[in-house]
Parts: C-alpha cells; structure tokens; sequence
C-alpha cells in the first residue's frame, strides 16, 4: 500500500485576522457555512462569495508576518498569496513561505468592479409613495387696524408633485454632501423632513447641483447653510442613508452601482470630511467600513483605524467638537502594494487558534489592523480527483472513493465494512481524517489500528485530503509515505501539485511538481458534497449506494449500476468514444 497525503492547509489566519463582508468587517466566529464574504473571480472583479467550509483549529509554531503600511497578514507558511515578482505581468498564487526567497515584487492591492450602470436613479423604488395632506385649523390674525379676525382653517396638499427619477450621477453628487456635511431639519409643526446641507468652500458648487436637480431650496447664513424642500426626498436620506453624523451610511443599491457612478458618491464625500493628507475622518462605524469596500470597488485602497479625536479639532478649517470615537481612513489613490523581502516579511513565533474559509472563488478578503488583504483557498479534492481518474484512464485502475464521482467507474465507499472488503486498486478519501482521528470517537480507534495496517498487504494505493496535517493521528502521519501540497493559478484553472517525500515538506524532500488543466476536473466531483463520517456501526452505511460499481455522467444525470468492473470499464470507455468528451477538453 502507498499512502499519500494531498494536504490544503488554507485555514492559516491568525485569531486576530478578521474578514470583509458585503456589510462590512466581521470577525470569523460571525461567520455561517452559506454566508457571502467579498472575493475575486479570475480577473480580479470584487465579488460576492458564499462561505462553503470553515476551518478552526489550535496551531502552535512559526508563522509569517508579512506587512507593510498598506498590507498586513500573519499566517502560516503554505498558506496561498497572490503574488507577481518584478519579471512577471501577472499574479500568481504562491505559498507565503516561499516569499522569504522571492525577489522584490507586488501583492495586490488594486482590484476592479463590475456594478450597474443606469442613467437615472428614481427614490421611489426604496420608499413608499405617500401624499400627505396637511390640515390647518380656524385661526385669528390680526387687521391693518388692530382688529382680530377668525380666519377658516383649509387643507393644503404638502409637496404633492412626485419627484421625477434624478440623473444617477448628480444624485450621487448630493448624496455625497448629505453623508459628508449634511443633516435633517424637522418640521415640527408638520412632521416633514427637510435637507440640510452647510459649506463654506464648495457652496456655489452645490447650488449649481441643486439648480440642474430642479429642487426647490433655500440659502441662508451668508451663503453657506442650504435647505432643500422636499419631503420625500428628506424621508429617503433619513432611512437609507441615517441621520446625525454617527449612524451615516450609505445604501446597500448604491454600493451595487458601477464605478464611474460611485466615484461621484465618493468626491463629494471627500470633499466635505476628507483632508489634505489623504484621510477620511467618520463617527459612523458602518460608514467607515463601507468606505473600504468603496474604494476597493473604485480602484484605490484604504486602511481604517479607529482614534479618539482631542476635543477641539479641525477639518479643512472647520471647528468640530467630538462626541463619540471617529475612524479615520487613509486612502491610497493608486495602490502598489510594493513587497520586498528584507523588509516586508518575519518569521514570528505563534500559539493561539488559527481559521480560514472555502469559499466559491477560492478566495476572500481579510482586514488585519485596519489593513485589507486577499487570501487564497487551496485544491485538494480537485487534485485528489484528477490522481484518480489518471490512474483509472491510464493505468487501468479500479477506483474506490468515499465522495461521488462524475464520468469515472468507481465503487462508492460509505461504511467501513466496505472499506475493509476493497482491493487491488486505489481509494479516495476525501477528508479522511474524520474517521481515521482517533481521538473523535472508538471507529478511529478501529480504523487507525486494523484497517490501515491490513491495506498494506491489500495492494491499495490511498490517497486522502486533509485540512491540515495535525488534524491526522499520529500513527497515520507517521505511515504516511508521500505529501502533495496543490496550487491553483489566479485564474483557477491550472493546479500546480508539489510532491514531497513524507510529510515534513521541507525543501530537501521534494520530489516533483506536476500540473493539470482545473476545468475539466471540476466537471468530475460536487464541489459543494458534505462529506458525512461513517456510521460506528461497521455494518451500517448512509449511502444506498455504499458497495456499488457506479458511472455516472453528472451529478444531474441518473446512477448506472454494474455487476462487474469489466461491464463498467466497457461502458465508460464507450460513453468518452460517443461523446468525444475528452477532445472537447484542454489538457496538459
């Protein structure tokens, strides 16, 4: 029997490491399999990605603390890093301990965004159309003689007029001041909400805004206090952008927008609180959160820090006393993210809980002191998957695998009982380590004691995935006679497989590396199947299909049953020479 460990060790953040969301900054522990965390696909677009595993372990030993003004990450050292040394145009993923030997290069900080472009933006798709009609009572006034009248009460429709869908840029614009520098004025004795914007040094600015907007306002103070009269438009920025300077934010269908919308959101807004010296100053928590998420969306980077500013501050010469803690971030207009390794990496010794996600992107991003960052996700099973079909479509091997697989004759594995009948040929065992962890429950016990040590004389080759080596008994570890660390490509669609020499990875046990195309290998497994651990019981099985020679086209299509492995062979060799499958495949 050979024994070979296709390891992911992705779960590689320190406890402190804590993830973006599409609602801002959360820890780990906030996080639920099915969640969505913001990712990239294969051309570095920001996208929603759901959370499909997540990983916590304790971990004691080095780790590396890669950082800079701009970046900061402590993880461990095969974990994934996007990367481009200075003789390459491109990122590429690269294990974090190998840029201790790697020359100067970038990380990436600069991503893109594909969000909606429309040309008018109508506030009636998020607040309810309502026409108010305001009742005045019988009042007295007084004559041009002194003499009081009873004057009869009326009703007067209030803003009755609908207000017409805005150019989506210019709405933007003055979203940007109400965030910034503006606030709501209301009526008492009418209930409304008015708009209330003051600048000195951009008034004329927003007038010549509120002019092409055809909005009805009002100037006062000496031209730097603008109110705008509307009442619909008041109770939309008082819902979906909040009121007083400490619950600002800006709404979920703004952030969907494209970037050349959203950068009007943003100059504005950074010409009422931001500064000089590149920094954007907020009370609001969510506001400063969504403010990373927007810049990563326009093309720049922000860091966040939260500061407690002195009691009597300015911003761009204006007087502020705070009241509450204000968040400051800086933002970098064209980000580098220049590394070096004299100056941007230590090893630094760790022990503490370490975690990561599987998400559908393979990967996401981390915020570590204020510094956001993207991490990567590893290919285990996608490289398990490939070994097995190999074995089967060029050796002729028979294929046993505790996980479903697509357009491969194989026996499904789902008890023990099963697992101890098998021979001659190879296993998959995705995840492995739930039964084979003696420590979990008395099957590990069985499993680590008799049936591996019985599979040496069974001719069987086993190949297993686990998160992280630690998580596998020691004996197992120990009998373990070949490691294989993958690395997939930014793009997902080639997988670079590091052989090594038992399990130790160090430098003067690697073997080989070997490469295949990903595409059509994901085509072969559900990326999505949750791996169930065996029954104690070793004659019980969850699966109908545990024992049974299987081929099956797709995960949609029907299970076709054999009663031999030859009748199976003949049926898959058969359906690749109808269908053509492999000639429609890129291949290495």
């Amino acid at each position: 029997m050979v024994l070979i460990a296709i390891v992911g060790e992705l779960g590689c953040h320190s406890e402190d490491t804590l993830v973006l969301t599409p609602e801002g900054i959360k820890t780990y522990k906030e996080i639920k399999v099915g969640d969505k965390v913001l990712a990239v696909d294969k051309n570095l677009n920001i996208v929603e990605s759901r959370v499909l595993e997540i990983f916590e372990y304790p971990y004691t030993g080095e780790m590396l603390h890669i950082k800079s003004s701009r970046y900061d990450f402590l993880v461990t050292p095969n974990h994934r890093m996007l990367f481009r040394d200075r003789f390459d145009k491109e990122f590429k993923y690269v294990y974090a301990e190998m840029l201790l030997n790697k020359y100067h290069g970038h990380l990436p900080l600069q991503f893109n965004f594909v969000g909606k472009n429309q040309d008018l933006f109508n506030i009636y798709d998020y607040i309810p159309n309502e026409r108010v009609t305001y009742v005045k009572p019988h009042y007295i006034t007084l004559r041009k003689d002194g003499k009081k009248v009873m004057r009869k009460g009326h009703n007067r429709k209030l803003n009755g007029e609908n207000l017409p869908p805005f150019n989506t840029d210019d709405f933007l614009k003055l979203m940007g001041w109400y965030i910034s520098e503006g606030s709501i004025v209301n009526t008492k004795r009418n209930n409304l909400y008015y708009i209330q914007i003051r600048s000195k040094s951009h008034n004329e600015e927003i007038k010549n805004l509120l002019k092409r907007m055809k909005l009805r306002f009002g100037i006062y103070e000496n031209n730097t206090k603008f109110i705008i009269f509307h009442r619909d438009l008041g109770k939309y920025f008082k819902e979906r952008c909040g009121i007083h300077a400490e619950n600002k934010r800006i709404p979920p269908e703004i952030m969907e927008l494209s970037p050349t919308h959203l950068k009007n959101l943003f100059e504005t807004m950074w010409k009422g609180d931001g500064s000089s010296n590149h920094v954007y100053y907020t009370t609001s928590k969510q506001l400063a959160e969504q403010l990373l998420i927007l810049c990563l969306k326009i093309g720049y980077h922000a860091n966040i820090r939260r500061i407690r500013m002195p009691n009597d501050g300015t911003i761009n010469g204006r007087k502020i006393h705070p009241k509450h803690l204000c968040y400051e971030v800086s933002v970098q207009f064209q980000p580098k993210g220049y590394f070096s390794p004299h100056e941007n990496i230590e090893k630094v010794y760790y022990s503490g809980k370490v975690w990561c996600f599987r998400t559908e992107h393979g990967n996401f991003f981390t915020v570590r002191n204020g510094k956001v960052g993207l991490s990567g996700n590893s290919g285990k099973t996608l490289t398990m998957t490939y070994l097995l079909w190999k074995q089967w479509f060029a050796n002729g091997a028979r294929v046993f695998a505790n996980y479903h697989l697509y357009k491969i004759p194989y026996m499904f594995v789902g008890s023990m009982k099963t697992f101890n009948e098998i021979r001659e040929g190879v296993f998959g065992g995705d995840e492995l380590w739930l039964n084979a962890d003696s420590r979990s429950h008395s099957l590990g016990k069985i499993f680590v004691t008799n049936t591996l040590a019985r599979s040496r004389k069974r001719g069987l080759t086993i190949y297993y995935t686990t998160q992280l080596l630690d998580s596998i008994d020691k004996r197992i570890k120990k009998v373990t006679d070949f490691m294989a660390l993958p690395v997939l490509n930014k793009e997902e669609t080639v997988c670079t497989v590091y052989f090594y020499k038992g399990t130790s990875g160090k430098p003067t046990t690697f073997m080989k590396r070997m490469y295949f195309m990903a595409d059509p290998v994901k085509q072969m497994y559900d990326t999505n199947e949750e791996i169930i651990p065996w029954p104690e019981n070793e004659e019980e099985s969850s699966y109908p299909e545990d024992g049974k020679i299987i081929f099956q086209e797709s995960k949609d299509s029907e299970m076709l049953f054999f009663d031999t492995w030859e009748d199976a062979f003949k049926y898959a060799i058969d359906w690749y020479k109808k269908t053509k499958w492999l000639e429609k495949m890129i291949w290495w």
